[in-house]
């Protein structure tokens, strides 16, 4: 086509370019990241009134290609735009010169038929405020997507892990994208616990940790929601409250090291944002939190009420679940993995709602149909859980904590590795407690008799290393361990 062509990624960056280089012509889209096509053109109309643009888009919206027009584009060019079709674009703009019935403004053209460059004091009404601001939205743009991205559960977190710890991916996203478009060194964010700040996670240079209680203090200062940036300890900060409901909950703060230059009201006023948007994710992460937790309190209802009806399972599942919980705990697992440990395990008899209470209370040997139909109730429990759509890991262990090592396990006879090692732990923490507990037939094992059944099926029938940890959690909560009678009646001596 015989142009120089420059590209820039967005409209925060072609207004910059504008300054450096100004063209002849704007080819822009609408939906762009950041600002959009039509504030874009708005600004240009206001600031360099005479430059022509293009729009080249997909969007068939006729709203906004009518705004579009209202703006002063020359022409709109529908994606995907064939060279032909620029090159006409080119030559009627070419061709309109100074032509009173062109339709165009009439300003002073070059030999090309376009109008001359603009001077650089025409391109100055684009104030370096306006393209802050305009990087700014950007960055909050950005920031509000990395959010979004950002799991609310780390998994590789420790079973052990505070609760509030969990939500670390959220937060050291939020600061990592903080801390690089305030150019900080360091950014950190704290939560405000019983009247003083926890810190939550640092990142960035470490020259000491970020004063955050001095910060807050200086937030307690302010006009509500009002953000602060000064000095501490001779090291610049910019400080903005987590706000949720009305309430602070916690403090976001950037620092630089000390003798670094000092932040600026815009800086703490896009740090406020960052805040905003980081309490309102941290907000819906705790909502999610507390529905799986209302979940797992209705589930753990439901369980102890079916299991009532059945003396010999009256608390089996709460006790699997509590054993389960300290196999993971002891093996060093993450928060993810310990959580679907608990609530599979918890669930792991669900099937056995499809099972009849004959049954389930049969005090003899059951006949091999009646075993049949008890083998059943891993495959009927996962269909339930997996039908639910928000528990397809927990219903793959459920499915599988009958299968053993060596392969004499059921419903589909895995060996080894291919059992999920969560229906591993389970599977220790179920043989444990059915030895624990007193049948009709026979009275309860005692806890050593029980640990040496375990190591005894260690390799071939249970996982090595969930026994031993099963062991070692016992031996640390030696009530958790505790027989349990019942003159109910059980189906068999090896947990079903």
């Amino acid at each position: 086509l015989g142009c120089h062509v420059r590209r820039t990624g967005d409209a925060g960056e072609a207004l910059r370019a504008l300054r450096s280089e100004p063209p002849d012509l704007v080819c822009s889209d609408l939906r762009m990241p950041g600002m959009d096509g039509l504030e874009f053109l708005a600004l240009l109309r206001a600031h360099v009134p005479d430059l022509r643009c293009v729009v080249v888009s997909a969007c068939a919206d006729a709203s906004i290609l009518s705004e579009a027009d209202r703006l002063g584009v020359v022409a709109c060019l529908r994606k995907p735009v064939a060279i032909s079709e620029l090159v006409e674009v080119l030559d009627r703009l070419a061709a309109t010169r100074a032509r009173p019935d062109a339709g165009l403004s009439a300003a002073p053209q070059d030999s090309a038929g376009f109008p001359p460059r603009m001077a650089p004091s025409g391109l100055d009404r684009l104030d370096s405020n306006l393209l802050r601001k305009t990087s700014q939205l950007s960055l909050l743009t950005q920031f509000s997507a990395a959010l979004c991205a950002a799991p609310t559960t780390d998994p590789t977190s420790p079973a052990k892990s505070r609760p509030g710890d969990r939500l670390a991916p959220l937060v050291r996203r939020s600061l990592e994208v903080a801390r690089r478009a305030l150019g900080a060194n360091q950014a950190s964010l704290g939560l405000l616990e019983r009247g003083t700040i926890r810190p939550v996670e640092t990142l960035g240079v470490r020259a000491g940790l970020l004063p955050l209680t001095e910060a807050a203090q200086r937030l307690g200062m302010r006009a509500e929601g009002e953000p602060w940036y000064g000095t501490i300890y001779g090291a610049p900060l910019a400080a903005a409250a987590l706000v949720i409901h009305g309430e602070m909950v916690g403090v976001l703060c950037a620092g630089r090291l000390a003798g670094g230059p000092p932040f600026g009201m815009s800086d703490a006023d896009l740090l406020a944002a960052f805040a905003a948007q980081t309490a309102v994710a941290l907000e819906n992460a705790s909502l999610s939190r507390q529905l799986e937790q209302a979940f797992q309190a209705s589930v753990a209802s439901l369980i102890v009420t079916l299991e009532a009806k059945h003396k010999y399972t009256e608390g089996h599942s709460m006790r699997v679940a509590e054993y389960a919980h300290g196999i993971s705990v002891t093996l060093g697992l993450s928060v993810l993995v310990d959580e679907q440990v608990h609530t599979a395990a918890l669930l792991h008899d669900l099937g056995k709602v499809g099972i009849r209470d004959e049954v389930l209370d049969k005090p003899g040997e059951l006949t091999a149909a009646e075993w049949a139909a008890m083998r059943e109730h891993p495959q009927l429990g996962a269909r339930i859980l997996g039908s639910l759509g928000f528990l397809t890991e927990e219903a793959r262990i459920v499915r599988h904590h009958h299968e053993r090592l060596d392969g004499s396990g059921y419903p589909d006879g895995l060996t080894g590795e291919a059992i999920p090692l969560a229906a591993r732990i389970i599977g220790v923490a179920d043989a444990f407690d059915a030895m624990r507990s007193a049948r009709s037939y026979r009275r309860e094992l005692s806890e050593a008799a029980a640990i040496d059944q375990l190591r005894r099926g260690a390799g071939t029938q249970s996982d090595p290393a969930a026994v031993e940890a099963s062991c070692a959690w016992g031996a640390a909560h030696p009530a958790a361990a505790r027989p349990v009678s019942s003159s109910g009646a059980a189906p068999g001596a090896e947990p079903v």
